[in-house]
């Protein structure tokens, strides 16, 4: 994350709580992390999307919404082939 990132990120989360105050750790620790940890975890809902997509996991809905992803076995050996690839 480059430094004007990070003052987007402190200044975001200051607007929406204008009444925030914390010290140099709070701010790294609450603000910056949290940001960085809700920016990488859209980033991971794309790339499950993706591989359901492609039909190398599969989506299971248990209870009212509750979505668990599971490795679609009969892929294996496509999935191990992609593996491959990238060593």
């Amino acid at each position: 994350m480059v430094k004007e990132e990070i003052a987007q990120v402190i200044l975001r989360h200051l607007s929406k709580h204008p009444d925030a105050g914390d010290t140099v750790e709070g701010i790294v620790n609450w603000w910056v992390r949290k940001e960085m940890f809700e920016m990488k975890s859209e980033g991971i809902v794309e790339v499950i999307d993706k591989l359901t997509m492609q039909g190398f996991l599969i989506a299971k809905v248990y209870g009212s919404a509750h979505k668990v992803y599971f490795l679609n076995k009969e892929k294996m050996r496509d999935i191990s082939q992609m593996l491959e690839g990238l060593d």
